[in-house]
Parts: structure tokens; sequence; C-alpha cells
């Protein structure tokens, strides 16, 4: 029984450690929640020298964006940085769409036939939704390459990429915007518009990786008393 969805699970796999994204010192990874807050992606083992780098996207939001920006950079943040980030998250929308048609097919309806129409069938209409999509994606990639600042062979690599794994497709929009290094908004600058919103733990959590970089020398003294003067609220400083 187990064995005719080994191949969903495998996908899943991929899928999960496709949404593991490294964190530098140097740069914050954002992600936008629903109401269109950006939250940062922290570590989820903070204290592990190895682990602390990594965090984790969430699962269930393919079409969420995600960014990786630079943080405490020289210099007040002008208005028409945020306006460049904006519009490149609208102007990635249309992946979103694409990410998740091919989340639900290969993680709810690939699964669903298997259980009621058999593996053979399964595959059949997941290869058929695949093609579509990367279709679709392909379409994306060359209209809008420019746009996203991606030269033919970035756009073709990651068009590749979602070819031959199912599972990057499903994460297609993340996995193009983490790779754009291009944007110049700030990650503190950003974070601090939308304190008031974070949650206590995200805050505890934050305050947490700060000192670790502290510990390693990635932050300044000035820098991490911005941190817990400008990203953390006063109610959640321990």
């Amino acid at each position: 029984m187990i064995g005719d969805y080994s191949l969903w699970l495998l996908c899943a796999a991929f899928y999960v450690f496709d949404c593991v994204t490294r964190l530098r010192p140097d740069s914050m990874v954002l992600r936008q929640d629903w109401r269109g807050i950006w939250r940062p992606v922290l570590p989820w083992l903070g204290g592990q020298a190895r682990s602390r780098r990594f965090g984790m996207l969430p699962l269930f939001a393919p079409t969420r964006p995600a960014v990786a920006l630079r943080w405490f950079r020289d210099g007040a943040e002008a208005p028409s940085k945020r306006r460049e980030l904006n519009d490149f998250v609208h102007s990635a929308a249309p992946l979103g769409f694409v990410a998740q048609f091919a989340f639900l097919s290969l993680f709810f309806v690939a699964p669903l036939l298997t259980a009621t129409r058999g593996l053979y069938f399964a595959v059949l209409v997941a290869l058929g939704c695949h093609l579509a999509a990367i279709v679709a994606l392909a379409i994306l990639l060359w209209l809008r390459r420019r746009r996203w600042q991606m030269s033919a062979l970035s756009a073709a690599a990651l068009w590749f990429e979602c070819l031959v794994c199912p599972s990057y497709l499903a994460n297609a929009r993340r996995r193009m915007m983490l790779g754009r290094h291009w944007l110049e908004c700030d990650a503190d600058q950003l974070l601090a518009r939308y304190r008031a919103w974070q949650t206590p733990s995200d805050s505890r959590r934050l305050e947490a990786y700060a000192e670790e970089l502290r510990e390693d020398g990635d932050l300044d003294d000035r820098q991490f008393a911005d941190v817990l003067s400008r990203l953390i609220p006063a109610s959640s400083q321990v």
C-alpha cells in the first residue's frame, strides 16, 4: 500500500529540501504572509553552530513571496527602493499561480487519484499537469526575464531544474525571487515598518539570532543595539 505512494513521498521530500534556505550574516531572508506583512525567516535551532545558518520557508505557502535582502547598510532607504521591491513582487505573481497549480496537482490531486484510480492513472495525470505548468513557466521566463534581470542562462537553468524535478516547479516563484540579488531595499528598514506585527516568538528568535551573530563578529554592538531598538518591540525584549 505504501509503495503506491512512494513516488509522491519522494517528491514531497525534494520539496521540503528545497524549502530549506541558507541564512547569511550579511543578508536577511524575508517572507511575505497573506496579509502582505514581511517577516524574517529565522533559524529553527538557535544555538547550534551548524544549523543556525538555515531556515525553513513555509511549506504550505508556495505562492507567497520570499526575498534575500542586505541589511545594516549605510544610508537612509529611499522610497523608490521599496517601490522597486513591490514592483518585483507583483511582476512575479504569475509564477505563484504556476507554483500553486504544480503544488496542488503533485501533492493533492496525484495522491487522491492514486487512492481512487490507481498509480498508473495518477502518474499520467500528474505528468500532463507538469507539462502544462512547465510550458507556462517557459512562457513567463521568456516574457519577463529581463524585467527580473535574469540572463538567458539563468532562466534556462531555472526552467531545466523545474523540468527534471517537479517538486522544484512547486516552489518556482520563491526559487526565482531568492536568486535575485540586485534588489537594494534594506531588510532591517523593511522589518522596522512591520515591527508591531511581529509575534512574540519571532521577536525572541530574532533577538537570539542577532546575539549569535554578534558573538561571531558578524554584527557589531551598534548594529545589535539597532536590532533591539528598531526591530523588536520593547514588550518582547528579554
